[in-house]
């Protein structure tokens, strides 16, 4: 994805639906600057908040954050570009996380 900079309009995506043919979007908004995120956060099974670790932070036209870790993400007329030819699947950020934790959980992995 073509990365955006500071203040520029940005696209981001949950990424491919388990059918296969449609792409899950959180949104479209503003990079900000690098954070640390909000605790809860997890990357890879970290929780990227009690380890300081500051990633791309993106703050979404509904007002959510999201952070680079969580998502695809680019400008916005890329991402426009990419998903064009697929159907559209609004998700949410809160959801997404809930699902991240659940799924460590059923993996034996502590939040």
């Amino acid at each position: 994805m073509t990365r955006a900079k500071v203040g520029e309009r940005v696209g981001v995506l949950r990424g491919m639906m388990k059918d296969g043919k449609s792409v899950g979007v959180f949104g479209f908004g503003e990079r900000l600057k690098d954070e640390i995120p909000c605790k809860g956060v997890y990357f890879v099974g970290v929780d990227l908040h009690e380890r300081g670790v500051p990633v791309p932070t993106l703050l979404l036209d509904n007002g959510d954050k999201v952070y680079g870790c969580e998502c695809w993400w680019g400008s916005e007329s890329h991402v426009k570009d990419v998903i064009k030819n697929h159907d559209i699947v609004e998700c949410s950020i809160e959801d997404y996380r809930k699902e991240n934790i659940e799924s460590m959980k059923k993996y034996g992995i502590e939040p």
